[in-house]
């Protein structure tokens, strides 16, 4: 059992650091010593080996995605993670807690940082959950299910695989069974919900300045979103359509909104947020440059500061996920 693996006071302190350094690395701004004091009192008032084990583990990748040179043994945890999960899953009462969801959540976004396809057993676990879930009509089911749907699609996306079978029955079951993930049908949905996003913007502020401001980011992320989906149908990118790209993201730095410099400003925050994002697309898709080419350095921290700076994410979730 994972109890084994972290009765050992000193086990245990080393993965509250862990896992410390996961959020501190996630935001910047959050002090190390606090998590570890809150972490420390939750565990003394509802211990759960098997959450914190599956933490530490989420937290390896992450870590070890960010620093190459970082080092951990993370085999015989994992393997205690399982042996655990393998239990869990043999009961109903078990298999749909909610300490049990999260774990496998947080086991699927591990293998994920490995790149492993492993994370499509953990996929089908959590798919199964879902359906013992809707059979005791449990409510929260539906929130596990969308969240599913964002790691199958991450899932399908990063390793150039096959989604799971669809979840529902409804909409979302116009994708079809075993679709290709790399068809642009994800791009053009995500333009869609990020237009509707951007859209309620223009209501909230009303200006003319706000309606130039949504008009010039749509047409900045449809430009990225559709070199994507060009370079995932065909492995190749069509150099009109960088070019394009390259014109919509130079046009776009230039605005006010950006070179602006009171940072405390929400649409600023929201342009430079933008901006970042797309350089990086432009990077990674147009220029082939892999994730830790320094060039991509100076775009990642500054995409990171204006997101922390910003309040209006909470209403833009589809900006968020592709940020």
């Amino acid at each position: 059992m994972v109890a084994g693996s972290v009765e050992n006071p000193a086990s245990v302190n080393s993965m509250f650091g862990l896992c410390a350094e996961w959020l501190v690395l996630m935001q910047a701004h959050t002090s190390c010593w606090t998590i570890l004091e809150v972490s420390k009192q939750a565990w003394d008032v509802a211990p759960c080996p098997l959450l914190l084990a599956s933490t530490s583990l989420a937290a390896v990748g992450y870590i070890q995605a960010w620093n190459e040179s970082f080092s951990f043994n993370d085999q015989l945890l994992k393997a205690r993670v399982l042996e655990e999960m393998n239990e869990r899953m043999l009961s109903v009462e078990t298999a749909t807690a909610e300490s049990t969801v999260s774990a496998l959540i947080l086991l699927t976004s591990f293998e994920l940082s490995r790149s492993n396809r492993d994370a499509v057993i953990h996929l089908g676990g959590l798919k199964r959950i879902i359906e013992l879930k809707r059979a005791r009509q449990d409510a929260d089911s539906e929130n596990i299910n969308f969240l599913i749907e964002v790691l199958d699609l991450t899932h399908a996306v990063m390793l150039n695989t096959l989604l799971l079978q669809s979840f529902d029955g409804n909409s979302r079951s116009r994708h079809g069974t075993h679709k290709k993930a790399s068809s642009s049908d994800f791009c053009d949905d995500l333009t869609t919900t990020l237009r509707a996003e951007l859209d309620g913007l223009c209501g909230k502020f009303a200006s003319s300045a706000m309606l130039v401001f949504v008009r010039d980011a749509l047409d900045l992320l449809t430009c990225a979103l559709a070199c994507i989906s060009n370079v995932l149908r065909t492995s190749g990118l069509d150099k009109e359509r960088a070019d394009h790209f390259f014109a919509q993201l130079s046009r776009f730095s230039q605005s006010r909104c950006v070179v602006q410099e009171e940072t405390n400003d929400g649409t600023v925050c929201l342009a430079r947020s933008i901006h970042q994002t797309a350089a990086l697309l432009y990077n990674l898709v147009c220029n082939e440059n892999p994730p830790g080419h320094p060039s991509m350095e100076s775009y990642v921290d500054g995409l990171l500061v204006a997101m922390r700076k910003g309040p209006f994410w909470k209403g833009l979730p589809s900006l968020d996920l592709l940020m």
